[in-house]
């Protein structure tokens, strides 16, 4: 994956994976995503499809936020600025896949929900027998307390939400879960 052979400040060795071979330089890992990721975008949303984003060593996909040896965050993935002041939020796939993808999605006056589902009616496919073809949907409540509600559509298996750690809800707090 390296194709540069210094290391200076603009372009340290970073830990990519856990192998032997997980360091690398930054503009090499940055030169691979951008060769491996695909990018489709409508009026609200942008879906980033990666098909090879591991190590071909251990297997391990790779991070989408770099923590460089000074203590820097980098984001390989730069949607702050797709919808510049608008709510917005964003899916991604989870657990052992072949590919990986990340859905974001802002609303707009003339579509303020998002479809879950199995159908190629829903506006985000999620091909798993255990989701209902219009499984569930994503409303924007605007207002001063603007929130995104979850409403299952009465499906077989109902709506979870994974939460990875306790997340207060609270008035005038955004949180992302």
């Amino acid at each position: 994956m390296c194709w540069e052979d210094h290391v200076s400040p603009d372009n340290p060795l970073i830990e990519v994976c856990n192998c032997d071979s997980g360091f690398v330089h930054l503009m090499c890992v940055m030169r691979v995503f951008s060769e491996n990721v695909k990018r489709v975008e409508s009026e609200n949303s942008v879906v980033y499809l990666f098909s090879s984003w591991k190590c071909e060593t251990c297997n391990e996909f790779f991070p989408f936020n770099i923590t460089t040896p000074d203590g820097k965050v980098l984001s390989l993935l730069q949607y702050d600025n797709l919808a510049p002041g608008a709510d917005y939020m964003v899916w991604e796939n989870v657990g052992v896949q072949e590919y990986k993808w990340i859905y974001i999605f802002w609303p707009t006056p003339e579509k303020h929900a998002l479809w879950l589902g199995r159908s190629e009616e829903a506006d985000l496919i999620i091909n798993d027998e255990s989701v209902s073809e219009l499984h569930a949907v994503v409303r924007f409540e605007p207002g001063h307390f603007a929130r995104f509600v979850l409403l299952d559509n009465q499906s077989q298996f109902g709506t979870l939400v994974l939460v990875k750690d306790r997340t207060p809800i609270l008035l005038s707090y955004s949180k992302a879960i």
